[in-house]
């Protein structure tokens, strides 16, 4: 049983607004766009149906990473605010104890991908299954 949108959203705010208030003083991604990067690239996911094809689009958009490790090491958080196009990254968030991401519930973000999947969030001391829990 899924929510609608709109009561996704709600709840999304509601979770936004108990984050503690340490948060509200962490810069806002915007304010590292100097380490954005436009770019354009060719993925087989096809953009609208998100579906592998046998052709390549051309996909055109700016590429946050840089920006988003930045904030992360200078503050341990990072805020992406409502952004008018997809926050794209070209490599996985990593992640440490205590992060805090937080996203405008309207914000999307994208990772650049071929034809493997990719994980968005890696958690830096992740430990396999073979050497522990």
């Amino acid at each position: 049983m899924g929510l609608k949108k709109d009561q996704l959203v709600s709840k999304i705010l509601e979770t936004e607004n108990k984050v503690p208030t340490k948060a509200a003083s962490v810069k806002s991604l915007t304010d590292y766009a100097d380490l954005a990067q436009k770019q354009s690239w060719k993925q087989k996911l096809d953009p609208s149906t998100r579906e592998l094809k046998n052709k390549a689009f051309k996909i055109t958009g700016t590429v946050w990473s840089d920006a988003i490790e930045k904030s992360l090491d200078e503050n341990n958080h990072v805020h992406i605010p409502k952004m008018d196009e997809p926050v794209y990254i070209d490599r996985p968030i990593v992640v440490t104890t205590g992060t805090q991401i937080i996203v405008h519930p309207e914000t999307e973000i994208k990772i650049i991908i071929d034809e493997v999947e990719h994980c968005l969030i890696q958690n830096k001391n992740i430990v396999s299954g073979q050497d522990g829990p």
